[in-house]
């Protein structure tokens, strides 16, 4: 059973007693509930212990006006957005400014047509609430904004900032005093200019763009960011900035994981055989050859078994450390495809006539070696065969 709610409490302070009489009928019969006081002062005090929904205050009343009353109310707790209609016999512009100063929220001027009355409290109230609403959403909208990582801006059609919603957590790291940035280029590094501009002018064509760009910072060696250009109405553009460091350090992760094997570092068999594949292609579009060799530990599972799996872990890497040193190869990074020269390199020699290689395990003691390059050979086999066998562990 849904409960009815509460009628309206009007507050009406007039020194004239007929005039509260009449207008206090005309309320009650409009379903409102009405407190009646003689003076601002009076009403100063009942607002005091509970404030009403709307005030009726007359202007010329002893013992506190209606315009000190109006001023004592608004500093009372909770009563910045209390409806307050002043009630005057004065329509002259210097009566209507000093109540609007004081903080009216409306006024109404004698005589007072009572029909009318009903309806203007209304219409105030509803006025009032639509403002406390507003102020309410902005409130929330304004927490939820904080409370959201990424930096929002509105650009003009020049890329100028026309407004910043929300600076992005790592990006606006701008000294004490120092001015706000103008453009959005102004917190982004030189190399991602031209990205920005790009989408700028796709984003003002009416199509939605995003780039990507690093920041070098202090405590860690990069953040990476993404920004995104939405259109929007009036030539602007809405341009949202992300922290996206974690993403692509999780996608580090999993490309290691999935490529690099986690005892040795070097690359696993999914990295060799696209690597294998692209250089096959490579040298057959480019005439020269490929060498692909394989190393297998003879007896390894004896290791294992006898002296335990990390001695066997040791070993391994052990082997896997001489064989980069014997192939002159770096140990190259997760996506990395340039080596270390194999071998000597005649003078004048381009970067074609150089050995490439890359090493990979692809099994438990099971290695291969891929070399490529115009001076592949016979010769630079047997050099790679001529690697001694590692020492006891």
């Amino acid at each position: 059973m849904s409960s009815q709610a509460p009628p309206i409490r009007v507050l009406l302070a007039d020194d004239d007693a007929i005039l509260r009489e009449i207008a206090g009928a005309v309320l009650r019969d409009a379903g409102f509930a009405v407190q009646t006081v003689g003076s601002g002062d009076a009403a100063v005090a009942a607002c005091a212990l509970r404030l009403p929904d709307i005030a009726l205050l007359d202007v010329e009343m002893p013992d506190g006006n209606g315009y000190q009353a109006c001023t004592n109310i608004r500093s009372l707790p909770g009563a910045a957005d209390l409806p307050i209609v002043m009630v005057t016999g004065c329509d002259d512009t210097p009566s209507i400014d000093q109540a609007y100063k004081v903080g009216a929220t409306d006024f109404v001027v004698k005589p007072i047509n009572w029909a009318l009355l009903v309806h203007r409290i209304r219409y105030v109230l509803r006025g009032a609430r639509t403002i406390v609403d507003l102020r309410f959403s902005e409130e929330k909208n304004t927490a939820l904004l904080k409370a959201i990582p990424d930096g929002i801006f509105l650009l003009n059609a020049e890329g100028a900032i026309a407004h910043c919603f929300s600076p992005a957590t790592g990006l606006c790291n701008q000294p004490a005093g120092a001015p706000a940035p103008v453009r959005l280029l102004d917190l982004i590094p030189p190399s991602a200019h031209p990205g920005a501009l790009q989408c700028l002018q796709a984003a003002l064509r009416g199509d939605a763009a995003a780039f990507e760009f690093s920041i070098d910072t202090e405590q860690r060696s990069s953040r990476h960011f993404e920004c995104r250009y939405l259109p929007n109405a009036g030539g602007q553009v809405l341009a949202i900035v992300r922290d996206v460091t974690a993403r692509k350090e999780a996608q580090a992760r999993i490309h290691r994981l999935a490529y690099f094997d986690g005892l040795t570092g070097l690359p696993n068999r999914e990295w060799i055989h696209d690597y294998l594949a692209e250089s096959l292609a490579e040298a057959r579009q480019a005439n020269r050859a490929v060498a692909l060799l394989y190393v297998d530990l003879d007896q390894f599972k004896r290791i294992n078994d006898t002296l335990g799996h990390e001695t066997g872990d040791a070993l391994l890497r052990q082997v896997a450390e001489r064989l980069q040193t014997g192939l002159d190869l770096d140990a190259a990074g997760e996506g990395e495809e340039s080596v270390m020269p194999l071998g000597p390199v005649a003078p004048g020699a381009g970067a074609a006539d150089r050995v490439r290689g890359r090493l990979a395990r692809v099994g438990g003691d099971e290695f291969i070696a891929v070399l490529t390059g115009r001076n592949v050979d016979r010769g630079t086999i047997d050099r790679v065969l001529a690697i001694g066998p590692p020492q006891t562990c």
